[in-house]
């Protein structure tokens, strides 16, 4: 293929600035939006993203999976490369802002993927530009840009095209350089999020539409090097244990449904992400599906329509064959999250990679018709395109600010998805941090009609009725979450604060240790039993408690508070005077520590987390 007129590499540079200068004005005021979800135990308190040190042991297999959300235990994921991004934002000193111009300029790259794959596939410069720029200001990418989490689904989906981007090239231009990035890019991309591991499925779609000639057929240049690398992504795969937990689910042993009323689902899915990458009127961060209908209406006819789809863009394969490619990208790179049932049915940020699809399906059909048009229509359509831009655009606007607050997100989330129990659990949480304390409790007693079997949102009403001072019935939300998952730290965490409330300090003490053993970097409920200790004179354990503590979280005030008054108590000055210094050094100095030092030699009560 001849090199086109805007293919130097000066040009296409200048195009991802003009990407990325789009997306930070449509994005600006993301850089201050907070932490949401899954960001508080996966990045905020995940302790080991403070040290580069830690890197290397992300990348050993198995063990790196329990790096991934270590207050959380049984979220365990191998996404080293992912971890080491998150550590790159707090080596550069962890600031939101760091955080969400990594999304955006990641945002802005993969924009520039989705037009150097167009323009590859036969789009004119003008027509990759502006397929480039669609992609970029779809209001469904908002959840992908403003929540962190979804990193790893934005960080995947941009080195999953780009993968696609030089096997394309170098099945083009028969150029070995071009698929070692190739094989580079896709390992990139496994690390980042395992569902990156279908991308051999799409260079073999890209070898069916342009079959490489008999003479390198089935060699690195052909069939054999994608072949190779499926069976490579099939261990991979049955390494991690997805084949097995597959099979539980055909069994019926396992999954939140059965296999076959999965795919039924995820049909209705797949339509959904469609709809709303074309019409962005419904967005949420929850959406409600209807989990048991089997053969439902909506079922067959979203089937339907993918069947429809299909066979198009098989027939259409050779006169216009982006639209098979982005139709193939769309469901091949959606299928490990249609086979497995997930809990979270649709995720709006998990099909960043795959709309890319939809959209180089979308813009090559209509590429591919633009020459039947009189040239009249033709000058009408780049005005027409001009228009749904400034659209989409303004949905992308107008959708950020939801993502200010928690209580805005999980707000909107109840308006839109009211029959999803997440919406109102989240819903509750964010009510209850406002210190809406009786709102939070309706909140979640709405989730436990909806999922009585949650144990985390009987650990938040145990919580707030605790706060509420009704001790009895905090006992009981908090012995549910207990018979549902006993090995739910948090759980044993609120116990530990109900029984020292009642008294029982040996009770208290359990608690504490039994959350300790699930969760170590529980700080707070190792502040506490050090609390305890200290009660108890045991001095020494106190003090390793806390010491332990503050190498969790090395930034949290309170621990420093409790080591002044924990040195303070048992006349330890020098002690004393180096933790002040360290707390300076470390920015951590409020009025308490301040307070308490300058009471020194004074012995103040000790205070704990609640």
């Amino acid at each position: 293929m001849a090199t086109p007129r805007f293919g130097r590499k000066t040009a296409w540079w200048l195009l991802f600035f003009a990407y990325l200068v789009v997306a930070s004005g449509l994005y600006a005021s993301s850089l201050s939006h907070p932490f949401h979800y899954d960001d508080h135990h996966g990045i905020t308190d995940n302790h080991y993203l403070r040290d580069a040190g830690n890197i290397p042991a992300f990348f050993a297999y198995p063990d790196g999976k329990t790096y991934f959300a270590p207050s959380e235990p049984q979220a365990t994921h191998y996404r080293p490369l992912l971890l080491t991004s998150y550590v790159f934002n707090y080596m550069v000193g962890g600031s939101l802002f760091g955080f969400h111009l990594v999304q955006i300029m990641l945002h802005a790259l993969g924009a520039l993927m989705i037009a150097l794959i167009g323009r590859r596939f036969g789009l004119s410069c003008r027509w990759a530009m502006l397929t480039g720029g669609l992609f970029l200001v779809l209001p469904i990418h908002t959840e992908a840009i403003n929540y962190i989490t979804a990193r790893s689904s934005l960080m995947s989906g941009v080195l999953s095209l780009a993968a696609i981007y030089t096997f394309i090239r170098a099945r083009q231009e028969v150029q070995i350089g071009w698929l070692a990035a190739t094989a580079v890019l896709t390992a990139l991309a496994v690390l980042t999020k395992e569902v990156a591991v279908a991308l051999p499925l799409v260079f073999l779609l890209v070898d069916l539409i342009q079959v490489p000639p008999k003479t390198r057929r089935w060699g690195i240049h052909g069939y054999g090097l994608v072949i190779g690398m499926l069976l490579a992504g099939l261990l991979l795969v049955w390494s991690q244990g997805y084949a097995r937990y597959l099979w539980w689910v055909i069994q019926g042993k396992e999954g939140p449904r059965g296999f076959g009323e999965n795919l039924w689902l995820q049909a209705q899915v797949l339509v959904t992400y469609m709809r709303l990458t074309a019409l962005p009127v419904g967005l949420s961060i929850v959406h409600d599906f209807a989990d048991s209908a089997r053969l439902s209406a909506s079922a067959i006819q979203s089937a339907l329509i993918l069947l429809i789809c299909t066979v198009g863009a098989v027939r259409v394969r050779q006169t216009q064959p982006l639209v098979a490619l982005g139709w193939g990208l769309f469901i091949l790179l959606m299928l490990p999250t249609t086979i497995l049932p997930l809990n979270t049915p649709l995720q709006e940020s998990r099909g960043y990679a795959s709309i890319g699809g939809l959209v180089l399906a979308v813009m090559g059909l209509l590429a591919g018709r633009a020459p039947l048009v009189a040239a009249p229509f033709r000058k009408a359509g780049w005005g027409i395109a001009a228009v749904v831009l400034v659209l989409m655009s303004a949905g992308t606007l107008q959708r950020n600010p939801v993502w200010a607050s928690d209580l805005a997100l999980w707000g909107d989330a109840v308006k839109k998805a009211p029959h999803a129990f997440r919406a109102h659990s989240n819903l509750g949480s964010a009510l209850d941090k406002q210190g809406q304390t009786e709102a939070a409790i309706a909140s979640f007693r709405r989730a436990i009609e909806l999922y009585p079997t949650e144990a985390n949102v009987h650990t938040q009403l145990g919580r707030a009725l605790f706060r509420l001072g009704r001790l009895d019935e905090a006992q009981q939300s908090l012995t549910t979450a207990l018979n549902l998952y006993e090995p739910y730290a948090p759980a044993h965490f609120s116990m530990g604060l109900l029984k020292e409330r009642q008294g029982d300090l040996s009770g208290a003490m359990a608690s504490y240790n039994r959350a300790l053993e699930l969760v170590p970097g529980n700080k707070r409920a190792r502040v506490n039993r050090a609390i305890l200790k200290a009660r108890a004179r045991d001095y020494t354990g106190a003090l390793t408690d806390l010491q332990t503590a503050r190498e969790y979280a090395p930034n949290d005030p309170a621990i420093y508070v409790n080591l002044l008054r924990l040195y303070q108590h048992t006349r330890q000055p020098e002690q004393a005077s180096r933790l002040y210094r360290q707390a300076v050094t470390a920015g951590v100095l409020n009025e308490q520590l301040t307070a308490d030092f300058a009471r020194w030699p004074g012995l103040p009560g000790v205070a704990g987390h609640d």
